[in-house]
Parts: structure tokens; C-alpha cells; sequence
């Protein structure tokens, strides 16, 4: 099975010994292949979710997996009209993916008022135009026209190449991933510095795919690589909505607790050697900070 994989991917040549050479487009199979068995598992989990916003996010989710169907699609099309379906179903499918990833970060940074907003309305009705307007390039060619080429192995791959709407549809995607980057940077000035991680992962997340889809646009590479990106940002986005525990939310909460409080507080490890004393213990024992690792003998001799 392994043997007709890899020679229907590398055009049909013979894979001589147990270590064949294998070509990119087996290597972005592979590398898909494993982020979407761990985002599978995140959906289902997802699916199983009582949390208010886990409606939200299982509806991105979902949208998800059409950008991966179609990458499948685009990698594998040994024809053009196949090819061409292909990639309407990634630019329609990123289109809704970004519409409900912005109705999920309303909802995940707490601007409920978009749901109800004018917004939401003006930006549905953009994206089905998009979505018309991407569904007619077969009849007009304006969107995009495919290319021909041979990859490593052999194999035949159709890259497009940009016509003058999809300029216009990229626009539109990066003003909403703009859009996407100011909501969690205002969510960042404005929410507890306890919990600014958990914002500041995705607007990591939601950079680094914008700049990586970037890369891929203007270097023509011949395979999408971002399209994993988009699957790690998915993941990254479950984590943190229903698995994440606030850990550094929690120690930075008893760091300030611990410090601030006015009993002395003394931790040993198992050696009875002092790892940390607080300002108030170093002041009742006399010890200043450079001084705080003897505090356990003082304390030894008054218990």
C-alpha cells in the first residue's frame, strides 16, 4: 500500500529498496495528515463541550476541515476541472472560516454586542459575495487561472496563478485578519494581566498564519505549507478555550499573594534548605534578600 502510494505521488516510478525518496508532496501528506488526526480528536472533544462557547467554537471548527479537504484535493488533481474545484472550495472555505473566526473571537473576548451588530450583517453579505464571486471564475476567469507544472518525481501539480478579483478577495481577507489582530490586542490592554496568555497565543497564532499565507502568496511556492498552519492555529484555539487551566494566571495570583501578604511565609525543599522566603518572614528573621537561603536555621532553632 505504502509502494502504490508513493509511486502514484512521484508519477508512476518504480520505489526501489525500504527507503525510497520521498518527494514534497508525500512530506505535506504525511505532516497534514498527522494535525488533522490530533484536530479530529479536538472536534470530537469540542462536540462534547458543556461550555457556553463551545457552540462557537465547534462551528469553526467544522469550517476547518473544508480549507483541508480542498488542500487535499488541489495535491492530488491530476486534472484541471478538478484542480479548479479544488481551489474554489479553499478560497470559499477560508472565506466562512474567517467569518465565524471572528464570530468566535467576539464571543471568546467578550464583544457580544457584534452578534447583534450591523457588522455581522455587512460582513456576512461580503463573504457570500466573495463566495459567488469565487463559484463564477469557471464562466468569467477572473478570480484565478491554473498553471501546469511537474513537481519532484514527476508528479503533475496545477498552481494558480491571480487574476484581477482575487486581489480583491485577499484584500478582504487581510482586512479581516487586521480586524482579528486589533480585537486581541485591545482585549490585551484591557483584561487582567493574569490571564494575558491565553490572548496572546492566539494573537501570536493568528500572526504567524497571516504572514506564513503571505509567504506563500508571494513566493509561489508549489505547495500551500501555510494550510498546517491554519490546522496548529485551530488546535491552539481549542486549548485554550476548553482545555486551558490557568497556570500562569494561578501562579502569578500566589506570587502576589505570597509576597504581599504581612505573615512570613518560608518554603523548604526536601534538603530543609530555604527556596523562598517572602519580604515579612526576611524581615521577622533579620535576613536580607542576598541572605534569605540561611532563614531555615534561624527558624529551625525557634520551632
Amino acid at each position: 500500500m505504502w509502494r502504490s502510494l508513493v509511486a502514484r505521488l512521484t508519477g508512476g516510478q518504480e520505489v526501489v529498496g525500504s527507503n525510497p525518496v520521498i518527494p514534497i508532496m508525500v512530506t505535506f501528506l504525511i505532516t497534514l495528515g498527522i494535525f488533522t488526526a490530533v484536530f479530529v480528536v479536538c472536534t470530537i472533544r469540542v462536540s462534547r463541550s458543556d461550555k457556553p462557547i463551545a457552540k462557537s467554537l465547534g462551528r469553526l471548527m467544522y469550517s476547518v476541515y473544508f480549507p483541508i479537504v480542498a488542500n487535499v484535493i488541489i495535491v492530488l488533481a491530476q486534472t484541471p476541472i478538478l484542480a479548479d474545484f479544488g481551489y474554489a472550495l479553499y478560497f470559499i472555505g477560508t472565506d466562512w472560516m474567517l467569518f465565524l473566526m471572528m464570530s468566535f473571537s467576539t464571543e471568546y473576548c467578550g464583544f457580544f454586542s457584534y452578534n447583534k451588530s450591523v457588522g455581522k450583517k455587512l460582513f456576512f453579505a461580503v463573504t457570500t459575495f466573495d463566495s459567488v464571486m469565487v463559484i463564477l471564475n469557471p464562466v468569467f476567469g477572473h478570480v484565478f487561472k491554473l498553471q501546469k507544472t511537474v513537481l519532484e518525481g514527476g508528479h503533475i501539480y496545477y498552481i494558480y496563478s491571480s487574476c484581477w478579483y482575487h486581489y480583491i478577495h485577499l484584500a478582504l481577507t487581510y482586512l479581516v485578519v487586521a480586524s482579528l489582530v486589533i480585537m486581541f490586542i485591545i482585549k490585551l490592554f484591557t483584561t487582567s494581566y493574569l490571564y494575558t496568555e491565553r490572548y496572546l497565543s492566539i494573537e501570536i497564532s493568528i500572526i504567524v498564519v497571516a504572514l506564513w499565507d503571505g509567504y506563500y502568496i508571494l513566493t509561489k511556492m508549489p505547495i500551500d505549507y501555510s494550510m498546517i498552519s491554519y490546522v496548529a492555529m485551530a488546535i491552539l484555539v481549542y486549548f485554550f478555550t476548553i482545555e486551558y487551566k490557568p497556570f500562569i494566571a494561578t501562579y502569578r495570583m500566589l506570587s502576589e499573594v505570597t509576597t504581599n501578604i504581612s505573615e512570613g511565609i518560608v518554603f523548604f525543599d526536601e534538603k530543609n534548605v530555604c527556596i523562598y522566603g517572602n519580604h515579612s518572614a526576611r524581615e521577622m528573621l533579620g535576613y536580607t534578600t542576598e541572605r534569605a537561603e540561611h532563614a531555615w536555621e534561624e527558624l529551625m532553632r525557634v520551632i
